[in-house]
């Protein structure tokens, strides 16, 4: 899932009300998931991701055939904005083919952080800060057909914070970043009809006591739901330039659900927790490589406080602390283990990837403005490519060979802020697709995140 943002505004709101450090980035907003990817992904993701940055056949995307399965269904594009003043989001359908907006609607919320998944035929919004997961209608997404409470008996009041979709085709399981555990919804029931306890996974030098599960995909051929835990400090504030934590002595965990049963999987196999640790720290995108056997995820890393603490400390004091764990990992489940694909060592934040093939992916890079830039990259080189600036801004994902679709840049005064742009990887080239995707230039929300519904 990639985490870049349309407006430094929304991320600073969900910053201040979630009470999150800088480095919770729930998947979906944009770049990665898984929707990866997550994004998410789709991932992204983050894809991130459902608007996670989405691999191939990762989290928020449906390259793995699926959508083979009733080609006389149309296919939507879904999008979300919101008014944070009015506490309103705006939902859109545009029709794949046409590319004309298929109907949209107002949906009042408690706090307007709202974002969309979709895969294997299913459309979902999470109202994160309300706590909630609406489940769209499939031949007409802008509308809900049920509204399903994921809030927690014991959350205090602060919610549960649902950050990704992961759905089966029967089932949806959503991690939840403010409680140790994923919830189930039987989707035909319309209701939650279990949870994952993850409180195992948590470790006593992490002081906020979570695990931050943060992202997932879907295995169809092994029947596993495979999700990310960060496991950071969440109310670290971070320091400048990049925002990074101080480390911990514990390092981010995959862990997997078997959907037959809804049981962990043993995946360690040697008697421990049954997860399989990384070797980077605070991940921020989570990009499945299904069909090569491995798991991508790039870390923003940490640093190591010195004696004393960081004191008065300012940005060049702070941008001169040695950084921990930072690049793009590969974990291949076969062994278990996680390899460096990528370290980095700039000072800006790595924040996002979009995995186009075995050669070619775009990264992302937050700079200390939280500007987003993307950089083509060869996962089989140790180093990043020249920056491209023709590469859609916000929400990128892989919709089909060789074909990145996402918002284009910001540019108000022209009107291209709600534009959605088609990128070709051989050429290099954009392509409007939808001028307006919320159909009404005088609507002024901010965009949260998109998904694709085949």
């Amino acid at each position: 899932m990639t985490i870049g943002r349309r407006q430094v505004t929304w991320l600073a709101l969900i910053v201040a009300t979630s009470g999150c450090n800088a480095d919770q980035e729930p998947a979906g907003a944009s770049t990665g998931g898984a929707a990866g990817s997550s994004a998410g992904a789709a991932g992204a993701g983050a894809a991130g991701a459902g608007g996670g940055v989405a691999g191939s056949g990762g989290a928020g995307s449906d390259l793995d055939g699926s959508s083979d399965r009733d080609a006389a269904r149309r296919s939507f594009g879904i999008f979300v904005g919101s008014d944070f003043i009015g506490n309103q989001v705006k939902l859109t359908a545009v029709d794949w083919a046409s590319h004309a907006v298929a109907g949209s609607t107002l949906i009042p919320t408690a706090f307007a952080d709202a974002v969309p998944f979709a895969e294997r035929g299913g459309a979902f919004l999470l109202e994160r800060s309300a706590s909630k997961l609406l489940l769209l209608d499939r031949d007409q997404p802008w509308l809900g057909t049920a509204s399903i409470d994921l809030a927690a008996s014991d959350d205090s009041g602060i919610g549960t914070n649902p950050v990704a979709v992961v759905y089966t085709g029967t089932n949806a399981y959503v991690p939840l970043y403010f409680a140790n555990s994923i919830a189930v919804v039987d989707v035909a029931q319309k209701k939650v009809t279990g949870a994952i306890d993850l409180s195992r996974f948590a470790d006593a030098s992490d002081s906020d006591g979570r695990v931050d599960v943060f992202d997932g995909t879907y295995d169809a051929s092994a029947r596993r739901a495979y999700f990310l835990l960060q496991r950071i400090p969440q109310f670290e504030r971070g320091i400048d330039p990049d925002r990074a934590s101080p480390c911990l002595p514990v390092t981010p965990l995959i862990i997997a659900v078997d959907t037959t049963n809804d049981s962990l999987v043993d995946l360690d196999g040697d008697g421990g927790n049954g997860a399989l640790a990384l070797i980077g720290a605070n991940p921020t995108a989570f990009v499945p490589d299904l069909a090569a056997g491995r798991l991508l995820v790039v870390d923003a890393g940490c640093y190591d406080p010195p004696e004393g603490g960081i004191g008065d400390g300012g940005p060049d004091a702070q941008a001169s602390l040695p950084r921990e764990g930072r690049g793009i990992e590969a974990l291949t489940l076969a062994s278990g283990a996680s390899a460096w694909l990528y370290r980095h060592t700039g000072t800006e934040r790595l924040s996002g990837m979009v995995l186009v093939d075995a050669t070619h992916a775009f990264v992302s890079t937050d700079d200390a403005s939280l500007d987003t830039h993307w950089h083509a990259w060869d996962p089989s080189m140790p180093t990043l490519g020249a920056q491209v600036t023709s590469f859609p801004k916000f929400g990128p994902r892989l919709v089909g060979p060789g074909q990145i679709v996402g918002l284009s840049h910001v540019d108000v005064d022209a009107g291209t802020a709600n534009a959605l742009v088609s990128f070709d990887v051989a050429s290099g080239q954009t392509t409007t697709l939808v001028s307006d995707i919320f159909g009404d230039p005088k609507y002024d929300g901010r965009y949260n995140g998109w998904a694709l519904l085949q």
